[in-house]
């Protein structure tokens, strides 16, 4: 694929150095505290361990209601969030918005699972 044109950001290949990823993680952490959305690209140039623990930081970010958070899941393909955000749509604690967001979010992920 990459002599088809592919570039190695493309198909997950790129070197990124340490710092490269820790600054990804630092802009994750200042965007918790800000409106707008998630920095999606740069989330999903992560692999492995360091995109679960990413997908991690967001779901939790639900604990303050954050609605950013569903669009963000489905964006990133977080399918292994389904069983907590279906849980979640039913929870008392969230708003009626939210919880139809994480329904929405759900059901896209669960898709995306099927599809596979």
């Amino acid at each position: 694929r990459l002599a088809g044109g592919a570039t190695p950001q493309q198909l997950g290949i790129a070197w990124r150095s340490r710092a490269a990823t820790e600054d990804i993680f630092e802009n994750l952490r200042e965007s918790m505290y800000e409106d707008a959305p998630y920095q999606i690209e740069e989330l999903a140039t992560l692999r492995g361990p360091e995109r679960f623990l990413a997908e991690t930081m967001i779901v939790l970010r639900l604990q303050k209601r954050d609605e950013r958070v569903p669009d963000a899941l489905v964006k990133l393909g977080a399918a292994w969030t389904v069983p907590a955000l279906e849980e979640l749509t039913t929870s008392p604690t969230m708003s009626p918005a939210l919880q139809t967001k994480l329904t929405d979010a759900a059901r896209a992920l669960a898709a995306t699972v099927s599809l596979n």
